[in-house]
């Protein structure tokens, strides 16, 4: 499992490194999405699935000139047939070849993943840890050991500016919707794993430990104090004595406790 991992973890930073730049301050607030006409060209998704691919400069490369689009999805969201994948204005003169190119650059699966998608990278590694911690295996070792080597590819995430941003070429501009930020990886990477390792003291350590490690080299460090929070508020479901052990070595890495 640890191996599994290690590669899923290294896989997901190569995909942070090469979709999200690195921060040399507080990220720029997302742009605003602009207000879609009421005759815009609306391109529905051709079958059910998960969004593997759908790159915002091909998408633009799909549009006449002087075109703008909204992409309503995100690698590794589902989406059904016949939902929005993107909206086009003004409405071009051929909208059938419109609609197909777009829908020929958005790659629909019947599985989740790792191609655009490190929110995936993270489920993949979370999802071995709470097996581990399941009271039919009850393995905290294995879980401990996920957590560590989950820690660099969150690393990542929190000095990278996640912030997905509007893409124009050759006049034609698509904007991106919203898409993952820094509390919604720590929320699926660090809040799932908080539940399940409740009655569990030392992966609860190890967790803090992790955190600790986050907020040294988070640029924003406000949803890494925000997982702290949740977790040392939450040790009141421990015996005193594994609750002390925690707030200990929260104070040793630096958290009020």
């Amino acid at each position: 499992m640890e191996s599994i991992a290690e590669r899923v973890s290294q896989a997901a930073i190569a995909i942070a490194r090469d979709e999200y730049p690195l921060l040399d301050g507080v990220a720029a607030p997302p742009h605003p999405l602009p207000e879609i006409p009421a005759d815009a060209l609306v391109v529905p998704a051709h079958r059910t699935g998960w969004v593997q691919q759908f790159p915002l400069r091909a998408a633009a490369g799909c549009l006449p000139p002087g075109s703008t689009a909204i992409r309503h999805v995100v690698a590794g969201g589902h989406v059904a047939v016949g939902a929005p994948l993107a909206t086009v204005w003004p409405a071009p003169a051929r909208p059938a070849e419109v609609i197909r190119a777009l829908q020929d650059r958005c790659d629909l699966g019947s599985t989740r993943t790792m191609q655009d998608d490190v929110g995936f990278g993270v489920t993949q590694m979370v999802d071995i840890a709470a097996r581990a911690l399941s009271p039919a295996i009850n393995d905290p070792y294995t879980a401990q050991e996920i957590i560590v080597r989950q820690t660099p590819l969150l690393q990542e995430l929190v000095t990278r500016d996640l912030t997905l941003r509007p893409v124009t070429v050759e006049g034609r501009t698509v904007h991106p919707a919203p898409g993952w930020d820094a509390h919604r990886f720590l929320d699926l990477a660090i809040g799932s794993l908080r539940w399940h390792a409740r009655e569990q003291p030392w992966v609860l350590i190890t967790l803090i430990e992790q955190l600790g490690d986050l907020r040294a080299v988070a640029v924003d460090p406000a949803p890494v104090e925000l997982e702290a929070t949740i977790l040392l508020d939450e040790l009141h479901r421990l015996a005193p004595a594994d609750a002390e052990r925690v707030r200990a070595a929260a104070r040793a890495v630096g958290w009020a406790a």
